[in-house]
């Protein structure tokens, strides 16, 4: 905790932080995600973007929506449990700007194609910043792309944060070995 320089940056806009946040916080997110309790639902990513369509494959995954700007805001009796820490982090990383989305995602083991990418997307076609949180170790990268071109994979790592400056292109990967792979996309204005 209290890492200020980035592990690695891969272009200005991609910076990668681990072990963000303090150990028992982060227990306490990954002890929230996997409890029985937690309701997951599941979300089709059937749009593909055009320049892409020949690059992906339509697939689903598990999602729960925290917060949405606009779709009523507030949409899950856990607002203030993540957005206290995605706050912690916006302020630790000088993150200004309005809250737009804070979205889990749970995606399981998918090995049906190794040679195409899940959907290509940007997570708002305007200026904001994406922080993407790793709840645990898992296979299964982040891929980030200019153009057509793959510019760098970020793996999975419990506690490990990646800062975008958006709008990127990127995607998400299923694990293969890894049973599930849980993170958590938030995405300030500004």
């Amino acid at each position: 905790n209290g890492h200020r320089e980035p592990l690695y940056i891969l272009e200005t806009m991609i910076q990668v932080f681990d072990d963000v946040l303090p150990k028992s916080d982060h227990v306490s997110i990954y002890n929230m995600v996997t409890s029985t309790y937690f309701p997951w639902y599941l979300a089709p990513q059937q749009l593909i973007e055009p320049p892409y369509k020949d690059k992906c494959f339509k697939h689903s995954q598990f999602c729960h929506v925290v917060y949405s700007h606009d779709k009523t805001n507030v949409r899950s009796d856990k607002f203030e449990f993540f957005e206290k820490y995605v706050g912690q982090m916006a302020r630790q990383y000088k993150i200004q700007g309005s809250l737009n989305r804070i979205k889990l995602n749970c995606q399981y083991q998918d090995n049906r194609n190794d040679s195409l990418y899940n959907p290509i997307h940007v997570d708002d076609f305007r200026p904001h910043t994406s922080l993407l949180y790793y709840i645990n170790d898992s296979d299964g990268d982040t891929i980030y792309f200019k153009g057509n071109k793959e510019i760098q994979r970020v793996s999975p790592k419990a506690n490990r944060l990646v800062i975008a400056k958006g709008p990127i292109h990127h995607c998400s990967s299923n694990p293969k070995k890894t049973e599930l792979r849980y993170v958590m996309n938030s995405v300030i204005m500004g």
